[in-house]
């Protein structure tokens, strides 16, 4: 993006300095490079695959040196338009990114990790704790602050919550549900299932389901913790059901809940934006499923951060 816009600055403010944008193809090449260096598959990963590998590392310093002779080519035309020292100065800001990325401070606990997509390539430090930021931002912003969810308290206490985003002194209280739990609610937790992590797992969920699709004659949500699991459930399922299937990304969300709702007894296959947010009042609505708790992967490069952090403090990291 840098690249593509000092382009088009220098075309409208210069036009005399012909290795500028010939460097300017030589970034964009580095650019692209380093995303290669990192292979083709979309995931996230730790900053340790980044201080292992023979490709990243040389990738990252070939970047970092265009960056200097973009920097340097900008500084002999500077002054010469607005447009082109905004160029100079996004420049030296992913400079100094990348050596907070590449060269951390001595004793930081920041979290460093990368995430991949198709076409590009994304380098995060994220803190290890928030609560020093998070108190800064509302110190710079006097006004009340309310948190409220379904899921703040551990128990009866919030202070876990608090500890994270150092809200010391907050004020608090709890709610129960009116929902009538006991008697107006079913909790089925099936036996005998294979283990989650097994190739067979999500057949076995469908296997079990069905039965349960078939006695409630539909208004069932189907929610996966991966798209993968999705579209295998949603294969299996569509020769079984004699009521309507409904399945996360043929359409809109909101046009899926409407569909379902307006049939009323609809199945509904759903991941991800599923999950919280979605309100499903009266009958249309009357067995939800999950096919595994909803935790965030363990092999997360932030959230392993954080489990090794909690054992070196000598901590349990599930409790």
């Amino acid at each position: 993006d840098l690249g593509r816009d000092t382009r088009d600055e220098y075309l409208r403010e210069a036009g005399d300095l012909k290795e500028l944008t010939d460097h300017l193809d030589q970034l964009s090449k580095t650019a692209r490079d380093l995303r290669l260096a990192f292979g083709n598959a979309v995931r996230r990963g730790s900053w340790a695959e980044v201080e292992a590998s023979d490709a990243i590392g040389p990738a990252i310093d070939d970047c970092r040196a265009a960056l200097q002779e973009l920097e340097r080519l900008l500084q002999l035309i500077e002054g010469r338009g607005k447009g082109l020292d905004s160029c100079l100065q996004r420049c030296q800001v992913l400079m100094r990114r990348l050596d907070e990325l590449t060269d951390p401070e001595p004793g930081s606990e920041d979290i460093r990790w990368f995430e991949t997509h198709a076409q590009s390539l994304r380098m995060t430090v994220t803190p290890l704790e928030v609560a020093e930021v998070f108190q800064g931002h509302v110190q710079r912003h006097p006004a009340a602050w309310i948190f409220t969810s379904a899921t703040l308290a551990v128990g009866d206490s919030f202070e876990h919550f608090q500890r994270q985003l150092g809200l010391d002194g907050a004020v608090t209280a709890k709610w129960d549900s009116p929902f009538d739990y006991p008697n107006q609610a079913l909790w089925f937790v099936p036996k005998g299932l294979p283990q989650p992590s097994d190739a067979s797992y999500t057949g076995a969920v469908v296997d079990t389901v069905v039965p349960i699709i078939e006695a409630a004659s539909g208004g069932v949500f189907l929610l996966f913790t991966s798209h993968r699991a999705l579209r295998e459930a949603a294969e299996r399922l569509e020769d079984h059901l004699d009521v309507p299937l409904l399945v996360q990304g043929e359409a809109p969300k909101t046009e899926l809940l409407e569909r379902f709702v307006a049939h009323g007894k609809a199945v509904l296959l759903g991941t991800s934006s599923f999950w919280e947010g979605v309100d499903v009042r009266g009958a249309a609505l009357s067995v939800v499923v999950i096919d595994k708790l909803p935790f965030a992967s363990p092999g997360d490069p932030v959230l392993q951060a954080r489990l090794d952090a909690i054992r070196r403090r000598g901590g349990n990291p599930f409790m």
